[in-house]
Protein backbone atom coordinates (compact mmCIF):
# COMPACT_ATOMS: atom_id res chain seq x y z
CA UNK A 1 0.00 0.00 0.00
CA UNK A 2 1.44 3.02 -1.22
CA UNK A 3 0.26 6.11 1.96
CA UNK A 4 1.20 9.75 1.68
CA UNK A 5 2.05 12.06 4.60
CA UNK A 6 1.68 16.15 4.02
CA UNK A 7 4.34 18.21 5.37
CA UNK A 8 1.87 20.24 7.89
CA UNK A 9 3.25 19.28 11.12
CA UNK A 10 6.56 19.01 10.05
CA UNK A 11 6.63 22.58 9.40
CA UNK A 12 5.02 23.54 12.42
CA UNK A 13 6.62 20.94 15.30
CA UNK A 14 10.23 20.91 16.13
CA UNK A 15 9.34 18.49 18.71
CA UNK A 16 6.15 16.93 19.68
CA UNK A 17 3.56 13.74 20.14
CA UNK A 18 2.14 14.30 16.29
CA UNK A 19 5.49 14.44 14.37
CA UNK A 20 7.08 11.53 16.04
CA UNK A 21 4.08 9.78 15.87
CA UNK A 22 3.80 10.19 12.22
CA UNK A 23 7.12 9.36 11.54
CA UNK A 24 6.84 6.24 13.47
CA UNK A 25 3.84 4.98 11.68
CA UNK A 26 5.83 5.88 8.11
CA UNK A 27 8.42 3.84 9.56
CA UNK A 28 6.51 0.98 10.93
CA UNK A 29 4.72 0.57 7.70
CA UNK A 30 7.90 0.53 5.72
CA UNK A 31 9.49 -2.39 8.07
CA UNK A 32 6.26 -4.38 7.01
CA UNK A 33 6.33 -3.98 3.18
CA UNK A 34 4.48 -0.94 2.23
CA UNK A 35 5.66 2.52 0.73
CA UNK A 36 5.00 5.10 2.98
CA UNK A 37 6.51 8.53 1.69
CA UNK A 38 6.80 11.93 3.98
CA UNK A 39 6.30 14.98 1.68
CA UNK A 40 8.16 17.60 3.78
CA UNK A 41 10.82 19.55 1.45
CA UNK A 42 11.59 22.11 3.97
CA UNK A 43 10.89 21.25 7.78
CA UNK A 44 12.09 21.73 11.38
CA UNK A 45 11.74 18.39 13.28
CA UNK A 46 13.86 16.63 14.56
CA UNK A 47 11.93 13.32 14.54
CA UNK A 48 12.10 13.65 10.71
CA UNK A 49 15.62 14.89 10.32
CA UNK A 50 16.76 11.76 12.56
CA UNK A 51 15.13 9.24 10.48
CA UNK A 52 16.90 7.13 8.60
CA UNK A 53 13.72 6.15 5.86
CA UNK A 54 12.55 9.08 5.81
CA UNK A 55 15.03 12.39 6.83
CA UNK A 56 15.87 13.44 3.04
CA UNK A 57 14.05 16.51 3.09
CA UNK A 58 15.83 19.93 3.91
CA UNK A 59 16.02 20.91 8.00
CA UNK A 60 16.04 24.37 8.49
CA UNK A 61 15.87 26.15 11.75
CA UNK A 62 12.52 27.61 13.48
CA UNK A 63 13.61 30.96 13.25
CA UNK A 64 14.38 30.44 9.54
CA UNK A 65 11.00 29.34 8.82
CA UNK A 66 9.37 31.70 11.22
CA UNK A 67 10.77 34.28 8.91
CA UNK A 68 10.62 32.47 6.04
CA UNK A 69 7.02 31.10 6.50
CA UNK A 70 4.62 31.82 3.83
CA UNK A 71 7.59 30.74 1.57
CA UNK A 72 7.91 27.49 2.95
CA UNK A 73 4.14 26.76 3.03
CA UNK A 74 3.70 27.79 -0.63
CA UNK A 75 6.63 25.73 -1.54
CA UNK A 76 6.15 22.76 0.65
CA UNK A 77 2.53 22.64 -0.99
CA UNK A 78 4.08 22.74 -4.79
CA UNK A 79 6.10 19.86 -3.74
CA UNK A 80 3.16 18.13 -2.49
CA UNK A 81 0.88 18.74 -5.03
CA UNK A 82 4.18 17.62 -7.85
CA UNK A 83 4.64 14.19 -5.41
CA UNK A 84 0.91 13.26 -5.41
CA UNK A 85 1.29 13.13 -9.48
CA UNK A 86 4.67 11.27 -9.93
CA UNK A 87 4.18 8.88 -6.10
CA UNK A 88 -0.14 8.12 -7.23
CA UNK A 89 -0.59 7.35 -3.28
CA UNK A 90 -3.42 4.90 -2.86
CA UNK A 91 -3.90 6.64 0.66
CA UNK A 92 -3.42 10.89 1.84
CA UNK A 93 -2.99 11.21 5.57
CA UNK A 94 -3.06 14.78 6.74
CA UNK A 95 -0.93 15.03 9.44
CA UNK A 96 -2.79 18.27 10.97
CA UNK A 97 -5.37 20.36 10.26
CA UNK A 98 -6.02 22.48 7.17
CA UNK A 99 -9.41 24.98 6.33
CA UNK A 100 -8.55 23.85 2.18
CA UNK A 101 -7.73 20.59 0.81
CA UNK A 102 -3.90 20.10 -0.64
CA UNK A 103 -4.94 17.11 -2.97
CA UNK A 104 -4.58 17.11 -6.59
CA UNK A 105 -6.87 14.26 -7.41
CA UNK A 106 -9.25 12.76 -5.14
CA UNK A 107 -7.50 9.82 -3.58
CA UNK A 108 -8.79 8.62 -0.56
CA UNK A 109 -7.74 11.23 2.55
CA UNK A 110 -7.28 10.00 5.93
CA UNK A 111 -7.34 12.40 8.54
CA UNK A 112 -5.62 11.88 12.52
CA UNK A 113 -7.44 13.94 15.36
CA UNK A 114 -5.22 14.19 18.45
CA UNK A 115 -7.52 15.85 20.94
CA UNK A 116 -10.07 18.55 21.35
CA UNK A 117 -8.44 20.69 23.62
CA UNK A 118 -8.92 23.62 21.17
CA UNK A 119 -13.06 23.14 21.53
CA UNK A 120 -13.22 22.58 25.14
CA UNK A 121 -10.47 24.89 27.03
CA UNK A 122 -10.63 27.76 23.77
CA UNK A 123 -9.84 30.49 26.76
CA UNK A 124 -6.17 28.54 26.44
CA UNK A 125 -5.35 30.30 23.10
CA UNK A 126 -5.31 33.23 21.39
CA UNK A 127 -8.80 34.79 20.46
CA UNK A 128 -7.62 34.67 16.66
CA UNK A 129 -6.53 30.77 16.59
CA UNK A 130 -8.18 29.34 13.68
CA UNK A 131 -7.41 25.66 14.41
CA UNK A 132 -10.49 24.51 15.93
CA UNK A 133 -12.14 25.92 12.45
CA UNK A 134 -9.43 24.61 10.23
CA UNK A 135 -10.13 20.72 12.11
CA UNK A 136 -13.80 21.12 11.41
CA UNK A 137 -12.91 21.18 7.66
CA UNK A 138 -10.44 18.98 7.78
CA UNK A 139 -12.87 16.63 9.28
CA UNK A 140 -15.89 17.13 7.30
CA UNK A 141 -13.73 16.42 4.12
CA UNK A 142 -11.61 13.46 5.32
CA UNK A 143 -13.34 10.18 4.06
CA UNK A 144 -11.67 8.57 7.65
CA UNK A 145 -10.69 10.00 10.56
CA UNK A 146 -8.93 8.15 13.16
CA UNK A 147 -9.22 9.48 16.79
CA UNK A 148 -6.61 8.21 19.63
CA UNK A 149 -9.26 7.46 22.00
CA UNK A 150 -12.54 6.53 22.37
CA UNK A 151 -12.46 9.96 24.78
CA UNK A 152 -11.45 11.95 21.78
CA UNK A 153 -13.75 10.16 19.32
CA UNK A 154 -16.56 10.93 21.64
CA UNK A 155 -15.91 14.62 22.05
CA UNK A 156 -15.29 15.15 18.51
CA UNK A 157 -18.83 13.92 17.66
CA UNK A 158 -20.14 16.12 19.97
CA UNK A 159 -18.22 19.50 18.81
CA UNK A 160 -18.18 18.62 14.57
CA UNK A 161 -20.76 17.30 12.97
CA UNK A 162 -20.11 14.36 10.46
CA UNK A 163 -20.66 10.95 9.71
CA UNK A 164 -20.13 8.78 12.94
CA UNK A 165 -19.27 5.58 10.53
CA UNK A 166 -16.29 7.37 9.58
CA UNK A 167 -14.53 8.62 13.13
CA UNK A 168 -12.70 5.27 13.96
CA UNK A 169 -10.21 4.44 17.00
CA UNK A 170 -6.74 3.64 16.66
CA UNK A 171 -4.16 4.04 20.25
CA UNK A 172 -0.69 5.72 20.03
CA UNK A 173 2.54 3.33 20.75
CA UNK A 174 5.42 5.01 22.19
CA UNK A 175 8.89 4.59 22.01
CA UNK A 176 10.71 2.01 24.18
CA UNK A 177 12.83 2.70 27.10
CA UNK A 178 16.46 2.80 26.32
CA UNK A 179 17.35 2.08 29.83
CA UNK A 180 20.78 4.57 31.05
CA UNK A 181 23.05 4.38 34.30
CA UNK A 182 22.55 7.60 35.82
CA UNK A 183 25.88 8.14 36.48
CA UNK A 184 26.66 8.97 32.95
CA UNK A 185 24.31 11.74 33.14
CA UNK A 186 23.23 14.43 35.34
CA UNK A 187 21.34 13.20 38.25
CA UNK A 188 18.15 15.08 39.92
CA UNK A 189 18.78 19.00 40.92
CA UNK A 190 17.46 17.10 44.52
CA UNK A 191 18.82 14.30 46.25
CA UNK A 192 16.02 13.74 48.33
CA UNK A 193 13.10 11.88 47.96
CA UNK A 194 10.92 13.82 44.84
CA UNK A 195 7.44 13.57 42.92
CA UNK A 196 7.44 13.77 39.21
CA UNK A 197 5.97 16.18 37.11
CA UNK A 198 6.30 16.43 32.88
CA UNK A 199 5.71 18.43 30.25
CA UNK A 200 3.87 21.72 30.22
CA UNK A 201 1.75 23.46 32.95
CA UNK A 202 0.10 26.15 31.48
CA UNK A 203 -4.37 26.04 31.85
CA UNK A 204 -6.01 22.88 31.50
CA UNK A 205 -2.46 21.12 32.61
CA UNK A 206 -3.56 22.21 35.81
CA UNK A 207 -0.51 22.65 37.40
CA UNK A 208 -1.31 24.83 40.03
CA UNK A 209 -3.44 22.76 41.89
CA UNK A 210 -0.52 19.98 41.91
CA UNK A 211 1.30 22.97 43.26
CA UNK A 212 -1.70 23.45 46.27
CA UNK A 213 -1.99 19.94 46.97
CA UNK A 214 2.33 19.66 47.54
CA UNK A 215 1.64 22.76 50.00
CA UNK A 216 -1.09 20.98 52.09
CA UNK A 217 1.42 17.70 53.18
CA UNK A 218 2.69 19.03 56.17
CA UNK A 219 5.60 18.83 58.14
CA UNK A 220 5.59 15.06 57.87
CA UNK A 221 6.39 15.11 54.45
CA UNK A 222 8.63 18.23 54.21
CA UNK A 223 11.34 15.87 53.16
CA UNK A 224 10.15 15.47 50.20
CA UNK A 225 10.36 17.61 46.77
CA UNK A 226 8.72 18.25 43.29
CA UNK A 227 10.37 18.14 40.20
CA UNK A 228 9.01 19.46 37.02
CA UNK A 229 10.61 18.34 34.31
CA UNK A 230 10.54 20.62 30.47
CA UNK A 231 7.84 23.10 29.80
CA UNK A 232 10.12 25.81 30.63
CA UNK A 233 11.42 27.78 33.05
CA UNK A 234 8.45 28.86 36.03
CA UNK A 235 6.88 31.88 34.97
CA UNK A 236 6.54 34.76 37.34
CA UNK A 237 3.00 33.81 38.51
CA UNK A 238 4.07 30.21 39.03
CA UNK A 239 7.19 31.49 40.95
CA UNK A 240 5.15 33.98 42.83
CA UNK A 241 2.41 30.74 44.27
CA UNK A 242 5.46 28.51 45.11
CA UNK A 243 6.21 31.35 47.31
CA UNK A 244 2.89 32.50 48.48
CA UNK A 245 2.47 28.57 49.31
CA UNK A 246 5.98 28.27 51.00
CA UNK A 247 7.30 25.49 48.61
CA UNK A 248 9.60 28.25 46.47
CA UNK A 249 12.39 25.86 47.64
CA UNK A 250 11.15 22.74 46.69
CA UNK A 251 10.21 23.01 43.91
CA UNK A 252 12.86 22.17 40.78
CA UNK A 253 12.41 22.80 37.00
CA UNK A 254 14.97 21.39 34.89
CA UNK A 255 15.02 19.72 31.06
CA UNK A 256 16.60 17.66 28.85
CA UNK A 257 16.51 14.51 26.62
CA UNK A 258 15.19 10.88 27.04
CA UNK A 259 17.79 9.87 28.96
CA UNK A 260 17.60 12.17 31.36
CA UNK A 261 14.10 11.90 31.45
CA UNK A 262 13.56 8.15 31.76
CA UNK A 263 16.48 8.44 35.03
CA UNK A 264 14.02 11.03 36.18
CA UNK A 265 11.23 8.50 36.33
CA UNK A 266 13.30 5.86 37.65
CA UNK A 267 14.30 7.75 40.64
CA UNK A 268 11.15 9.52 41.30
CA UNK A 269 8.62 8.04 44.35
CA UNK A 270 5.96 8.69 41.81
CA UNK A 271 4.67 10.62 38.76
CA UNK A 272 1.62 13.20 39.14
CA UNK A 273 -0.54 13.64 35.81
CA UNK A 274 -3.17 16.47 37.80
CA UNK A 275 -4.61 17.47 33.47
CA UNK A 276 -7.96 18.72 33.30
CA UNK A 277 -7.88 17.14 29.66
CA UNK A 278 -5.51 14.84 27.61
CA UNK A 279 -6.26 12.96 24.28
CA UNK A 280 -4.51 10.37 24.92
CA UNK A 281 -1.50 10.90 27.11
CA UNK A 282 2.01 9.35 26.76
CA UNK A 283 3.74 10.61 30.01
CA UNK A 284 1.61 7.85 32.04
CA UNK A 285 3.16 5.26 30.20
CA UNK A 286 6.45 6.53 29.89
CA UNK A 287 6.22 6.12 33.50
CA UNK A 288 4.96 2.78 33.54
CA UNK A 289 7.74 1.88 31.30
CA UNK A 290 10.52 2.82 33.62
CA UNK A 291 8.86 1.36 37.09
CA UNK A 292 7.39 4.65 38.08
CA UNK A 293 4.24 4.32 39.68
CA UNK A 294 1.40 6.53 38.55
CA UNK A 295 -1.53 9.29 39.90
CA UNK A 296 -2.99 10.52 37.57
CA UNK A 297 -5.99 12.72 37.23
CA UNK A 298 -9.59 10.68 36.24
CA UNK A 299 -10.35 12.92 33.68
CA UNK A 300 -11.19 12.24 29.35
CA UNK A 301 -8.92 9.45 28.34
CA UNK A 302 -6.62 9.06 31.39
CA UNK A 303 -8.55 6.07 33.06
CA UNK A 304 -8.93 4.96 29.20
CA UNK A 305 -5.21 4.76 28.84
CA UNK A 306 -4.02 3.88 32.67
CA UNK A 307 -6.50 1.45 33.26
CA UNK A 308 -5.95 -0.19 36.55
CA UNK A 309 -2.12 0.99 36.83
CA UNK A 310 -3.15 4.01 38.52
CA UNK A 311 -4.15 5.85 41.46
CA UNK A 312 -7.24 8.22 40.08
CA UNK A 313 -8.16 11.37 41.71
CA UNK A 314 -10.37 14.33 40.79
CA UNK A 315 -8.06 16.98 39.29
CA UNK A 316 -10.41 20.06 40.57
CA UNK A 317 -10.03 19.01 44.34
CA UNK A 318 -6.64 19.57 45.66
CA UNK A 319 -7.53 17.56 48.18
CA UNK A 320 -8.02 14.13 46.51
CA UNK A 321 -4.79 14.74 45.03
CA UNK A 322 -3.13 15.43 48.22
CA UNK A 323 -4.27 11.94 49.61
CA UNK A 324 -3.51 10.28 46.55
CA UNK A 325 0.35 11.34 46.85
CA UNK A 326 -0.27 10.43 50.81
CA UNK A 327 -1.22 6.84 49.93
CA UNK A 328 1.36 6.21 47.46
CA UNK A 329 4.38 7.68 49.72
CA UNK A 330 3.59 5.90 52.51
CA UNK A 331 2.24 2.81 51.16
CA UNK A 332 5.16 0.51 49.98
CA UNK A 333 2.93 -2.54 48.77
CA UNK A 334 0.33 -0.31 46.78
CA UNK A 335 3.53 1.49 44.61
CA UNK A 336 4.81 -1.91 44.18
CA UNK A 337 1.16 -3.00 42.66
CA UNK A 338 1.08 -0.14 40.67
CA UNK A 339 4.79 -0.55 39.44
CA UNK A 340 3.36 -4.45 38.11
CA UNK A 341 0.49 -3.19 37.02
CA UNK A 342 1.88 -0.64 34.50
CA UNK A 343 4.41 -3.15 33.24
CA UNK A 344 1.25 -5.01 32.03
CA UNK A 345 -0.52 -2.31 30.58
CA UNK A 346 1.89 -0.96 28.83
CA UNK A 347 2.35 -4.53 26.55
CA UNK A 348 -1.45 -2.55 25.01
CA UNK A 349 0.37 0.16 23.55
CA UNK A 350 3.48 -0.20 20.95
CA UNK A 351 3.85 1.11 17.47
CA UNK A 352 3.11 -2.51 15.97
CA UNK A 353 -0.23 -2.60 17.03
CA UNK A 354 -0.84 1.41 15.81
CA UNK A 355 0.63 0.71 12.42
CA UNK A 356 -1.65 -2.51 12.89
CA UNK A 357 -4.88 -0.86 13.62
CA UNK A 358 -4.17 2.08 11.12
CA UNK A 359 -3.82 -0.44 8.70
CA UNK A 360 -6.89 -1.83 8.90
CA UNK A 361 -8.29 0.96 9.10
CA UNK A 362 -7.11 2.30 5.85
CA UNK A 363 -7.72 -1.56 4.14
CA UNK A 364 -11.40 -0.66 4.99
CA UNK A 365 -11.42 2.57 3.40
CA UNK A 366 -9.84 1.56 0.01
CA UNK A 367 -12.38 -1.39 -0.07
CA UNK A 368 -15.40 0.98 0.21
CA UNK A 369 -14.09 3.44 -1.72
Amino acid sequence: MKVLFDHQIFTLQKFGGISRYVVRLAEMLKSEGHTPEISAAMHQNYFLSQSKEFGHGRYYSEQFLRGQGRFALLFNDWVFRFKQKVFKPDIVHETFFSGRSLKSKKYPTVLTVYDMIHEKFPESFPANDKTAEAKRHAVQRADLVLCISESTREDLLSFVETDPSKVKVTYLGFDPVTHVSSAKIQYAPTDKPFLLYVGSRGGYKNFSVFMSAFAELGEKFANLQVVAFGGGLFSEQELALQSKLGIADRVFQIGGGDDFLNCMYQQAVAFVFPSLYEGFGIPPLEAMANGCPVISSNRSSMPEVIGNAGLFFNPEQAAELKSAIVKVVEDQHLRETLVAFGYERIKEFSWQKCMENTLKEYQELLDNV
